[in-house]
C-alpha cells in the first residue's frame, strides 16, 4: 500500500469507529462535563479557568493529585457528580474500545477464513479443469479413433 492508501484506510477505519461504536457521542458528552464542571468549579471555588479544567481531568480519570480540590459545599458536589459520571464515562469507553477491538479481531478471523475456502474453491477447480483436459482429450482421440474407423470401412 502506498501512502494514499494507508490514509484512506485508517481514515475510513477511524470513522468507521467513531461512528459506528457511538464514541462520538460520548466524547461529546465528555467535553460537555468536563467543560460545565470546570465553568462550575472555576466560579464556585474563585479558581482560574484552566485550573479548574486541570481538577475536572484528573477528577474524571479518577488520578486526584490534590493539588486542587473543593473546598465549599456546591464544589464538593460538583466533584461527586463529576466523579459518579466520569467513572461511568470511562467505563463505557474503555468498554466502547474493547469491543472495537474484538469486532475487528473476529472480522480479519472471518476474512481468513474466506481466503481459506477461495484457496480450496481454487485448488478443486484447478482439479475440475485438469480433469475437463483429460476428458476432452478422451473425446479428441476417440474421434480420431473413429475417424480411423470410417476410413478403413470405406477402403475395405
Amino acid at each position: 500500500m502506498n501512502k494514499k492508501e494507508k490514509l484512506i484506510f485508517w481514515q475510513q477505519r477511524m470513522s468507521r469507529f467513531f461512528n459506528h461504536s457511538g464514541l462520538y457521542y460520548l466524547l461529546i458528552v465528555a467535553v460537555i462535563l468536563l467543560l460545565s464542571t470546570s465553568v462550575i468549579f472555576s466560579f464556585v471555588e474563585g479558581v482560574g479557568f484552566w485550573d479548574a479544567m486541570w481538577w475536572a481531568i484528573e477528577t474524571t480519570t479518577t488520578v486526584g493529585y490534590g493539588d486542587i480540590y473543593p473546598h465549599t459545599v456546591l464544589g464538593r458536589i460538583v466533584a461527586v457528580i463529576l466523579m459518579f459520571l466520569g467513572i461511568g464515562i470511562i467505563g463505557v469507553l474503555t468498554s466502547t474500545i474493547t469491543n472495537w477491538y474484538r469486532a475487528s479481531k473476529a472480522h480479519f478471523e472471518k476474512l481468513e477464513s474466506i481466503e481459506t475456502e477461495i484457496k480450496e474453491l481454487r485448488e478443486q477447480l484447478s482439479e475440475h479443469e485438469e480433469t475437463k483436459q483429460l476428458l476432452q482429450n478422451l473425446v479428441s482421440e476417440l474421434r480420431k479413433n473413429k475417424n480411423n474407423d470410417t476410413k478403413k470401412d470405406e477402403t475395405d
